[in-house]
């Protein structure tokens, strides 16, 4: 055995019956290479803790909160904001703040089957950080069959 990695999550989770609401802290965290055997976790596919996609979910701690909204039937808001921290090394030594992101998105249920959304985000760095900012918006028609 040549070490082991380690990927960690924790979300709680509070559901309030004003405007069918509910907000959640989440926590993740991925291992980096350390000198004590633990080994930079690496995933199966390419997946990102930011929404610019420009990080790698290793040596990565993200911590942030989201909340829905329900104000009218068929109707949905959700944001969210999370802080990310990695590490700047190959070797794990200590986490540093690499930034900021936001999202906010809008779901409307048309028809059983027909749903619009609007959605936009943005990752803006911290510091000396080496990612670029981004932003995306989108906007989606989706049918189900």
């Amino acid at each position: 055995l040549q070490g082991v990695s380690n990927l960690t999550k924790l979300e709680i989770t509070y559901y309030s019956n004003f405007l069918a609401s509910s907000i959640t802290y989440n926590a993740s965290f991925a291992s980096g290479n350390s000198t004590d055997g633990i080994k930079a976790f690496i995933p199966f596919n390419q997946i990102s803790p930011d929404v610019s996609g420009n990080l790698a979910y290793s040596g990565i701690f993200k911590t942030g909160i989201a909340t829905t909204l329900q104000p009218k039937n068929k109707f949905l808001i959700s944001c969210g904001a999370d802080f990310i921290f990695n590490t700047p090394s190959e070797i794990y030594s200590k986490f540093v703040i690499d930034g900021f992101q936001w999202n906010l998105n809008a779901y409307w249920q048309l028809f059983s089957d027909l749903q619009l959304s609007l959605g936009s985000g943005q990752y803006l760095p911290i510091g000396e950080s080496t990612s670029t900012a981004d932003f995306y918006a989108n906007i989606k028609l989706i049918l189900s069959f």
